[in-house]
Parts: C-alpha cells; sequence; structure tokens
C-alpha cells in the first residue's frame, strides 16, 4: 500500500474514532463538530482517488463500530452485520462527498450534508434491530437546549448542521481564496439555528406526557 493509501486509513480512523467517543459518552456529544473534519478533507482533495476513498471509508467503519461493540457487547454476528453496514455507509458518503466537492461553491457544503442525512437515515432503516435511537447524532440528547430546533427538523437536522459546517470549513481550508463567502454562509447557518433554538424555547408547554421505558442496566 502507499503513503497516500495509509494517510487515508488513518484520515478514515480518526473520524470513526471521533465519532464513535460521543456514542459510549454522549457527554462528548460536541466532539462531532470535528470529528468529521478528516475524512471530508481527503474527499475535498482534488487529487484524491477512489481508492483511497474507500480505505477511509472502510477504517472509519471499523473505528466507528468496534469501540461500540466492545462496550455494548454485541454477539458477534450483529457486530459483523453493523461492521458491513458502516462501512458500506461511510465510503459512500467518502466517495460520493468527492463528486460533491468537485462544484466550488457553498453548494457543495450544503449537498455533503444532505448526503450525510440520507445515510444516516438509511442507517436507522435498513437494520431493524439498530433504529432511530441509533441515529449517528444521538449523543446529543444530553444537551436538549441546543438542539431545540429538531422540532421542525427532525433529528436529522443536527447531522445537516453539524456535516454542512464541517464541510465548509474543509472548503475554507482548500479554497482560502473564496474564505469571506464560505464564512459568510457558516455564519449565516449557525444563526439560522441559533433563531430558531431561541424562538422555541420562548414558548410555553402546551401539555405533559409521561413516558415509561423498560432495558437494561
Amino acid at each position: 500500500m502507499q503513503k497516500e493509501g495509509f494517510k487515508s486509513l488513518i484520515y478514515g480512523a480518526s473520524s470513526g474514532l471521533l465519532m464513535a467517543i460521543p456514542q459510549i459518552w454522549c457527554i462528548f456529544a460536541p466532539i462531532q463538530l470535528i470529528a468529521l473534519l478528516p475524512v471530508l478533507y481527503l474527499a475535498a482533495k482534488k487529487e484524491a482517488n477512489y481508492r483511497n476513498l474507500f480505505y477511509a471509508g472502510l477504517s472509519m467503519g471499523i473505528f466507528y463500530l468496534l469501540p461500540q461493540a466492545y462496550v455494548l457487547q454485541f454477539p458477534l454476528s450483529m457486530s459483523l452485520i453493523l461492521s458491513i453496514e458502516w462501512i458500506f455507509i461511510f465510503s459512500a458518503f467518502t466517495i460520493l462527498s468527492h463528486r460533491l466537492f468537485r462544484r466550488q461553491t457553498v453548494f457543495n457544503a450544503f449537498a455533503v450534508g444532505a448526503l450525510f442525512v440520507l445515510l444516516d437515515w438509511i442507517n436507522f432503516t435498513a437494520v431493524p434491530f439498530w433504529g432511530i435511537a441509533q441515529t449517528v447524532v444521538r449523543p446529543w440528547s444530553a444537551y436538549p437546549k441546543f438542539i431545540s430546533f429538531i422540532c421542525i427538523t427532525g433529528l436529522t437536522g443536527i447531522a445537516f448542521l453539524i456535516v454542512t459546517l464541517q464541510s465548509l470549513i474543509v472548503n475554507i481550508i482548500v479554497y482560502p481564496g473564496r474564505k469571506i463567502r464560505f464564512v459568510s454562509t457558516a455564519a449565516i447557518l449557525v444563526l439560522v439555528f441559533i433563531t430558531a433554538n431561541i424562538v422555541l424555547q420562548s414558548g410555553k408547554a402546551v401539555d405533559r406526557i409521561k413516558v415509561s421505558a423498560i432495558g437494561w442496566p
């Protein structure tokens, strides 16, 4: 394997671990704000090839799933199924993101964010025993005041926000000559979501619900 191939594996492993940590300890959910920068940077590079992008997706899927499988003591069969699923999802993400980044406009960041939302939806609908409780942005439930906007967008609105913002950051790094355009877009995006949070939190509760749950310690 060539040097670039090893770098791709490292990029993928870094993003995978950074995405996995909050799944184990929800308090670290903010790590997701930078977790995808390594693989998005790789995807945004013009010289990136599909083989190295696949390597990144492969290692990202493995390093995302294995820590969770170990901590949660998944059965071997379940671990294998989920490993294959995550390798597919993250490989698709890195490869398709590379194609989207070819358009050197702010819209590529929104397109990458939308792509991640779609792949996350596939994640919690394709495998029945996984479910929406295991969406990659589930850990943000530890910060309810920061995610009030999901009343409008649904849980995947978090995925769209954090991935779009990181895609804009990567654009700033790769295309510094267009920094003002990407920075202003990121500022507007954050302002929109903050405004939605403020509006939703200022409203009064209209009713009460009771929730019961059963599970394991």
